[in-house]
């Protein structure tokens, strides 16, 4: 199951994965493929948890009670279903499901002194990083070694690039002159984004709105583009203004998904295929903890660990756990990082976590 998560999350597909976390199918699986096909499931997973597994878009807990989604009933409807005269009807099973998708993608255009440290931080934090410009000797591997892509064309007609992308995109446009900006800005706004920022000053951002207005894009389209490009934190050179364009990148990024586990996690399962291992997951978080639900770790057989669930105390306090699970146990446990029992931990952020821990084939 684990290697086919890996192989989807490799080749940049999403891919949705629900365990089970109570009752008599407590452990149980399920894998859906991008399609919301299943791919996979764990023997005698019931038709109708299933199917509202199948329901769910995002990642986060839910609680089903003879295969209907408690959260989306109204409260008299819940309150009757949990009462003490509904309970021989069946036991509330409560479902953690995790949407895992690619890294988030990261267009250039441009290859100028700006896009050197964008890119460079880009790929620090995460993002697969492509380079379009139209100068050769601007656009190589030593000035962007951190580029997944680097691609040397005009930017005339950049719909090769742009349909390859999806909504998961962002695109940050730094080309030489404002006319080359234009020109890629009017094709990706046809196409569907994340994040799309333009550099330049708010004169020049006035004035490519209105060329926008004149070519036909209505208002709502034209307000999605941050323009001028960054977070307004005064920067002057060009790593400065990096910093800037990064930090208004994630935080639309995070608007998403605020948490999600690390590429290196599933590349070193796909390279240690039948490895025994101790997945750890945040699956729900409460006030300041420090990592969001769909956090993982995953913890070796010889102590070492992948990925992060909040560091710490609390991180040495799960992996001190799951080296003594048993083979296929599954835990679930509560850690309280505020007041007294967060002191105990050595924690100071506050909040709760709720971690599942999984002894599992990979």
């Amino acid at each position: 199951m684990y290697q086919i998560i890996a192989n989807e999350i490799i080749n940049r597909k999403k891919v949705k994965l629900s365990v089970v976390l109570n009752g008599e199918n407590k452990g149980k699986q399920i894998v859906f493929n991008e399609r919301n096909e299943v791919c996979l499931a764990d023997d005698g997973m019931p038709e109708k948890l299933a199917n509202e597994i199948w329901k769910q878009n995002g990642t986060g807990t839910i609680r089903v009670l003879d295969g209907m989604d408690l959260n989306q009933l109204d409260f008299q409807t819940l309150e009757n279903l949990m009462s003490p005269a509904a309970a021989e009807d069946g036991p509330v099973t409560e479902v953690f499901t995790e949407v895992f998708t690619a890294e988030p993608e990261l267009v250039i255009f441009g290859g100028g002194h700006v896009a050197i440290p964008v890119c460079h931080m880009a790929a620090m934090t995460g993002f697969h990083v492509t380079i379009v410009e139209d100068r050769p000797d601007m656009v190589t591997r030593e000035r962007f070694p951190g580029a997944a892509n680097i691609i040397c064309q005009s930017f005339e007609d950049l719909s090769p690039i742009l349909e390859k992308q999806g909504d998961n995109s962002f695109y940050v446009i730094v080309t030489r002159g404002h006319k080359y900006d234009q020109v890629c800005l009017e094709q990706i706004l046809r196409h569907e984004y994340t994040y799309l920022g333009v550099i330049g000053s708010r004169r020049k951002a006035a004035h490519c709105r209105e060329l926008l207005r004149e070519h036909g894009f209505r208002n709502a389209e034209i307000a999605s583009i941050h323009m001028p490009i960054g977070l307004n934190i005064g920067a002057q050179s060009p790593e400065e203004i990096a910093v800037s364009i990064l930090a208004e990148m994630i935080q639309e990024k995070n608007r998403r998904q605020a948490d999600c586990s690390p590429l290196s996690i599933w590349e070193w399962i796909a390279a240690h295929p039948g490895e025994r291992a101790v997945m750890t997951t945040v699956i729900e978080k409460n006030g300041s903890a420090p990592r969001g639900v769909g956090s993982r770790m995953l913890c070796l057989k010889d102590g070492t660990t992948i990925g992060t669930i909040g560091g710490g105390v609390l991180e040495y306090a799960v992996i001190q756990a799951a080296a003594r699970m048993k083979e296929d146990e599954i835990r679930i446990r509560w850690f309280n990082l505020s007041n007294e029992a967060g002191a105990q931990l050595g924690m100071v952020c506050g909040g709760s976590v709720r971690v599942l821990m999984q002894e599992v084939v990979l």
